[in-house]
């Protein structure tokens, strides 16, 4: 399981909802392309969702990149995250870091996690660990369990910034509490072994069957 695939399924979520097709609002396609030649944000990015869902990214990227121009969020981070995948664009990872910043800086915190990991991994721009925890706390301190989790694991590494067991735990058991998996399991192995916390092998294997029936809940889904 990838917790990048939760990130993007969560700006999905969040397109779809502010989508003028998701909202009924207009009758049709031309209705609302025609709004969007006139300048609208959001018909703007309902035609690049539109064509999205066609699996036609590469007039996707031409409406998102108007509406991202506009200040749309949502529409930044997808532009963003073709031009670090190159879908129906050249793949270009400075643009791709240009507006996953831009979407960052207008507090999303889906976005603050991808731009994290972009200074974190020095993708697109100089790599800056120091910035990288700056925007995971960020994303952290409003709610995101991947930021949560990945500052526990810089933490209990000391990676760019002074190894610290008990902020480790805090930050995983904050993630694991939102059921991230890798969480769940980094926090059972720190009880099972008496790492920040008190050896607690009742609390090592209640945060395990957590772990287990996260990994094993899309098959049972499947069946």
């Amino acid at each position: 399981m990838k917790i990048r695939k939760f990130i993007g399924l969560s700006a999905l979520i969040s397109a779809l909802s502010t989508s003028l097709f998701a909202e009924q609002q207009f009758k049709s396609l031309a209705e609302i392309q025609d709004l969007a030649d006139h300048g609208n944000v959001l018909a703007q990015f309902s035609m690049g969702f539109h064509y999205q869902q066609q699996n036609n990214d590469r007039d996707a990227s031409v409406w998102y990149e108007k509406a991202a121009q506009q200040g749309h969020v949502t529409a930044q981070y997808l532009l963003a995250k073709n031009y670090l995948e190159g879908k129906g664009v050249t793949q270009n990872t400075p643009k791709a870091f240009e507006w996953f910043k831009k979407a960052a800086e207008q507090n999303d915190l889906y976005t603050q996690v991808q731009l994290a990991d972009m200074y974190c991994n020095g993708i697109g721009t100089k790599q800056d660990k120091k910035k990288a925890i700056d925007w995971y706390t960020k994303s952290a301190d409003q709610g995101s369990s991947d930021a949560q989790y990945k500052l526990g694991e810089i933490y209990a590494k000391g990676d760019g910034i002074p190894k610290n067991i008990e902020i480790a735990l805090a930050w995983h058991t904050k993630a694991a509490q939102q059921n991230h998996p890798f969480a769940l399991s980094a926090l059972s192995k720190m009880y099972r072994l008496g790492q920040g916390v008190k050896k607690d092998l009742d609390k090592a294997n209640f945060w395990q069957d957590k772990y287990l029936e996260q990994i094993n809940m899309p098959m049972q889904m499947n069946k």
